[in-house]
């Protein structure tokens, strides 16, 4: 939604497309459209492989005069990929975000392959990380393109009822396997000793919630581990936190980490996907060496002991941020990509 309104602003004329299947009510996406005014067009098919509905969504396309079709994660980036060039008589681009790890045959394991599969299909693949384009099959029509987030900071009209009293940090994010949310947990409570008066802030859902709040509780800080839930305004909670903690096993490029720049939140995270590029190595945050509880500990630790070299790197992560990783910047390079597809 942030590029749609990047390129609205450009003057590119853009519908977004809302896939669901026929029982599905308005998705969450179409609703906030509504409400910023953004042209959304609710399609409903049945799922799996349905070569006709990627049929069907190509023919429309053409026939409403549009010139590109841009697919966002793997699931229509894999519709569409079924799609010879010849049959969607329409550009196609294609972002990859990322996989997350998941078992060998699993369901998303499978899905990962068949993005993987088909990507010579599309006329370019955007990878957010450019570390993924080993993973693809496909190599020359791959692009690297970082996520953006709008430059301005937000506006904080309050601060949140359940915010602490005293120091925090925070972690935000879906509450699943592969965001590893127990390494903060296990990292904080190594440390908590050293720092009485500093607690951990878990924003978010997911179905390792009930498993890491019996960590919690079992790690004798229960009552210094805050699990908020989802939040629509996490972002207030990072810009009050002394850090954010990025605990995942595997990541695309996460909006939190831009987020946390814009407001000169100092990041801690595990060296994983696009973070490690986006931080410098470490010049504009604080990596772990690994993605042990140990090893993010430690990056806690070096924060904590020199709050002035933290504060340095938080300001020169905004100024990097100002020039690599805004929305502007990000529809800067998607219009450039577009027109080179569409040269003849």
């Amino acid at each position: 939604m942030t590029l749609a309104r990047r390129q609205v602003d450009s003057g590119i004329d853009v519908s977004i497309l809302s896939a669901g299947t026929p029982d599905d009510a308005a998705k969450a996406i179409e609703l906030v459209c509504e409400q910023e005014s953004l042209r959304c067009i609710p399609w409903r098919m049945k799922t799996g492989f349905n070569f006709k509905a990627a049929v069907e969504i190509a023919d429309w396309a053409t026939a409403n005069g549009y010139t590109v079709l841009h697919s966002h994660g793997y699931k229509f980036n894999i519709l569409m990929g079924l799609l010879r060039k010849k049959h969607r008589r329409i550009a196609l681009v294609t972002t990859i975000h990322g996989y997350t790890a998941s078992r060998i045959f699993s369901k998303l394991f499978i899905y990962k392959l068949l993005d993987c599969a088909l990507s010579f299909r599309p006329d370019r693949v955007v990878v957010v990380n450019d570390g993924l384009r080993k993973t693809l099959w496909s190599k020359n029509n791959v692009r690297f393109i970082p996520n953006g987030i709008d430059a301005d900071d937000p506006v904080f009209s309050s601060t949140p009822v359940d915010i602490p009293d005293s120091q925090f940090i925070v972690v935000v994010g879906r509450l699943s396997r592969e965001k590893a949310v127990e390494r903060a947990i296990s990292a904080f409570t190594s440390i908590s000793c050293k720092y009485p008066n500093l607690r951990l802030l878990i924003i978010g859902e997911g179905p390792e919630r009930k498993e890491l709040e019996r960590l919690a509780q079992n790690s004798g800080e229960s009552d210094r581990i805050i699990f908020t839930g989802y939040k629509d305004n996490a972002v207030t909670y990072i810009e009050r936190a002394e850090a954010l903690i990025i605990s995942s096993e595997s990541e695309g490029l996460p909006l939190t980490l831009l987020e946390a720049m814009r407001v000169r939140t100092p990041v801690v995270s595990t060296p994983v996907g696009g973070i490690s590029r986006v931080l410098g190595g470490g010049e504009y945050g604080y990596l772990s060496s690994d993605t042990t509880e140990k090893s993010l500990a430690e990056a806690l630790m070096q924060l904590f002991n020199n709050p002035g070299l933290a504060s340095e790197k938080a300001d020169r992560a905004r100024n990097r941020f100002l020039e690599e990783y805004t929305s502007e910047k990000m529809n800067e390079r998607y219009l450039e990509l577009y027109q080179e597809v569409l040269s003849p």
